[in-house]
């Protein structure tokens, strides 16, 4: 009754693992809306920095690979400036070491994401970054 009356009647209802204790229930309910689906095989929680595939394997990202991939996921399909980056990463939009880190980072998350050919992160030249992935199911 509780949880009706904070709006969360429905999510309970939905199959969790057992035993559950109230602080797991919880972060189920906080990270389900950071869960992003990437090509055929990779399923991104953003909310626990980790990378899975559909064969099992998982890789967790640093701090900075989360938030640089947590950005492209939100805007899937849409070009992200590199300025708009660099500024919500480093707090800055015109800095050359930073520039140089954002690049690193993307090639280490281009690497992560090969096995997949229906996931690209391509640079548009003087542009910024756009990921690529098709919608779930399609």
């Amino acid at each position: 009754d509780r949880l009706r009356s904070r709006g969360l009647g429905d999510v309970y209802k939905r199959q969790l693992p057992e035993p559950l204790r109230l602080g797991e229930f919880l972060t189920t309910i906080v990270n389900e809306e950071e869960i992003f689906h990437l090509g055929t095989s990779f399923i991104f929680e953003a909310g626990h920095a980790l990378l899975k595939q559909t064969e099992g394997k998982e890789q967790t990202l640093t701090e900075r690979e989360a938030a640089l991939l947590r950005i492209l996921c939100e805007n899937k399909n849409k070009v992200v400036k590199r300025e708009a980056i660099l500024e919500r990463l480093w707090n800055t939009d015109d800095d050359y070491f930073a520039s140089r880190s954002l690049d690193v980072f993307v090639s280490r998350l281009r690497k992560l994401l090969a096995s997949d050919n229906t996931v690209q992160l391509k640079t548009i030249k003087g542009v910024g970054l756009i990921l690529e992935s098709p919608a779930p199911g399609g």
